[in-house]
């Protein structure tokens, strides 16, 4: 069960969660070295274990949900976007062409600042959920600023190949 919802978890937020998985690792130590499956307090060890896991779990379905549907998604609607439209059916002049491809790219432009926009904010939102997510030994970890930042500037660059790959297309 923790290697399946280890196994859940997206390699660039690993970081973010490091004081959630030493919580999670903190809580599963006694039974690995004081406890035996003769012991009488097994049961509240298993409960706890359980509990935490599920905590864990819905706290890394929170944020696979973030990412894939406000992160990547948008990511790949700029990626597609094609920053010119010709219209094959039609003729023009140079002058009408300039004129309707400056409207077509205004109108991306505002697109683009948009979904980019949604992504900075799904990114904050990320953080603040994973910062703002109740761990039992709370006092003990703590996220460092240079770990936030690191996803940050992922989540940027990523933005980055989107446009990238936009003006290409």
């Amino acid at each position: 069960e923790y290697d399946r919802v280890l196994g859940r978890v997206i390699p660039v937020i690993r970081p973010l969660l490091k004081p959630h998985l030493d919580d999670l690792d903190h809580k599963i130590q006694p039974g690995m070295l004081m406890l035996t499956w003769q012991s009488m307090n097994i049961d509240g060890y298993l409960h706890r274990i359980h509990t935490g896991l599920t905590k864990f779990e819905e706290l890394v379905n929170k944020i696979n949900d973030l990412i894939e549907n406000r992160v990547e998604s948008n990511l790949k609607h700029i990626s597609k976007t094609l920053l010119v439209d010709i219209q094959s059916d039609s003729t023009f002049t140079l002058e009408q062409f300039v004129n309707m491809q400056e409207k077509v790219t205004k109108k991306k432009t505002l697109m683009m600042d948009a979904k980019n926009l949604e992504v900075e904010r799904a990114v904050e939102d990320l953080i603040s959920i994973v910062l703002s997510f109740p761990m039992e030994d709370a006092g003990s970890a703590t996220i460092s600023d240079e770990t936030i930042q690191k996803l940050r500037d992922h989540y940027s660059r990523l933005m980055y190949l989107a446009i990238l790959n936009t003006t290409k297309n």
